[in-house]
C-alpha cells in the first residue's frame, strides 16, 4: 500500500506541475491579432462526407462573413459523398458571394487527408484554413486570422475552437472536456511547445505545407491530420507557429448527439496518442491517466482502508482546485462561464470515464 501511495504523490506532484505550466502559458503575454488595413488571400478548404445535415447552415455561416469578396475562396471537396450534399450546394451556391469551388475526390483515394490535399494542392492562394463542415463562424473570423498573419507573419496558425452544447449534462461534460484540450493546445502553444491543434480551425501557408510534404505519412491513422500536420511543422524546425487568442477568431463546433458518436469519436482521438512523435504529448498523456488511475485506485483503497480517506480527499482536492482554475479561464475566454455550474460533477465522472 505504501508503494501505491508513493506512487500516487509522484503522479500528483507531476500534475500540479503540469498544470502550473498550464496556468502560467494561459496568462503570459499572448499572441493577438492587431487591426491591419491590409487583406491576405486565404482558401478555405472543406472536406465533406454525407453532410446535408450541416451544409446548409455552414453556407450560410460562410456568406456571412465580413471579408473581401476577391481575398477569399472556397474550396469544398466531396469525398465520395451518397447523400444528398452536392445536391445541396449546388442550389445554393449562387447565393454564396464568395467564390465556390466543389471538388469530387477521385475514386482511387478517399478519406479526409486526401481530401484536404486534394482541395490544397488546386487552392489560389497562399494561406490555407481548413474546417469542418459542422462549423458555424463569428464574421470576423477571417477578418482575426488575417490580421495575426499580418502581424506575425507565422507558418500556422493554431485558432481556438468551442464545442456547442444544451441542457443536458453530457453535452455539458463533451463541452468541459473539449474545452480543457483546445485550452492546454493554446497554452503549451503559447509556451512555444505545441503539441495540439484542431482541423476544425487551422490556418498555414501553402508553400510550407508543401515543404513538409502534407499529409503524407507512413503507418497513420487515418485521422490527425491536425495534430501530426503539426508534429511535422514542428520537426521541420525554424517555423513559426503561433496560438490565436482572440475570441473572434472561435469557431463553435457540434457536440456528439448518440453515445455511439462520442465513443467512436474519443476512440479516434485516443488512437493519435500511439502514433504520435512529440515526447511532451506521450508525458502529458502519460501525467493525465496516471493521476485519475490513482484517484481511481485510492477511492478501493479507502473502503478497504479508512485511513487512506485523508488522503484520497487531498489528492481529490488538489486537481479539483487547478482544474478548476485552468478551465475557468478557458471558459471565460469562450464566454461560457455558465459552463463551470457543471464542472464539480463532470470531476466526479472524469475518472471513470477517461
Amino acid at each position: 500500500m505504501d508503494v501505491i501511495i508513493h506512487f500516487s504523490l509522484i503522479f500528483l506532484a507531476l500534475y500540479v506541475i503540469l498544470s502550473l505550466f498550464l496556468l502560467y502559458g494561459w496568462v503570459k503575454p499572448k499572441h493577438k491579432p492587431e487591426e491591419s488595413s491590409y487583406y491576405n488571400q486565404f482558401s478555405i478548404i472543406l472536406p465533406i462526407r454525407n453532410e446535408q445535415k450541416n451544409i446548409i447552415s455552414w453556407l450560410e455561416s460562410i456568406n456571412d462573413l465580413k471579408y473581401p469578396e476577391g481575398n477569399l475562396e472556397i474550396i469544398i471537396v466531396n469525398d465520395h459523398s451518397s447523400d444528398d450534399s452536392l445536391k445541396l450546394i449546388e442550389n445554393n451556391k449562387k447565393q454564396l458571394k464568395f467564390c465556390l469551388t466543389v471538388l469530387n475526390l477521385p475514386s482511387e483515394k478517399t478519406g479526409k487527408k486526401e481530401a484536404l490535399s486534394f482541395g490544397i494542392e488546386r487552392s489560389r492562394f497562399n494561406y490555407i484554413i481548413t474546417t469542418d463542415a459542422d462549423c458555424l463562424y463569428n464574421q470576423n473570423w477571417v477578418k482575426s486570422l488575417n490580421d495575426l498573419t499580418t502581424k506575425e507573419k507565422p507558418d500556422m496558425i493554431i485558432a481556438p475552437v468551442k464545442m456547442a452544447y444544451n441542457k443536458s449534462l453530457f453535452s455539458k461534460f463533451q463541452a468541459l472536456e473539449f474545452s480543457s484540450l483546445i485550452g492546454s493546445g493554446l497554452s503549451f502553444a503559447n509556451l512555444n511547445n505545441p503539441i495540439l491543434s484542431n482541423g476544425a480551425n487551422l490556418c498555414f501557408r501553402k508553400d510550407t505545407f508543401s515543404r513538409v510534404n502534407g499529409y503524407q505519412m507512413k503507418n497513420m491513422p487515418a485521422s490527425g491530420d491536425d495534430i501530426f500536420l503539426l508534429e511535422k511543422f514542428c520537426s521541420t524546425g525554424n517555423l513559426h507557429i503561433v496560438p490565436c487568442f482572440d475570441p473572434l477568431s472561435m469557431v463553435t463546433t457540434n457536440n456528439c448527439i448518440s453515445i455511439k458518436d462520442f465513443v467512436n469519436q474519443r476512440l479516434r482521438w485516443a488512437s493519435k496518442g500511439k502514433y504520435s512523435s512529440s515526447i511532451l504529448y506521450r508525458c502529458v498523456g502519460a501525467i493525465v491517466l496516471g493521476t485519475n488511475f490513482s484517484i481511481l485506485i485510492h477511492l478501493i483503497l479507502t473502503i478497504l482502508n479508512q485511513e487512506i480517506f485523508i488522503f484520497f480527499i487531498l489528492q481529490i482536492g488538489i486537481k479539483f482546485v487547478f482544474d478548476f482554475l485552468f478551465l475557468f479561464l478557458v471558459s471565460s475566454f469562450h464566454s461560457e462561464k455558465k459552463l463551470m455550474f457543471s464542472y464539480p460533477i463532470v470531476t466526479i465522472i472524469y475518472p471513470f470515464y477517461i
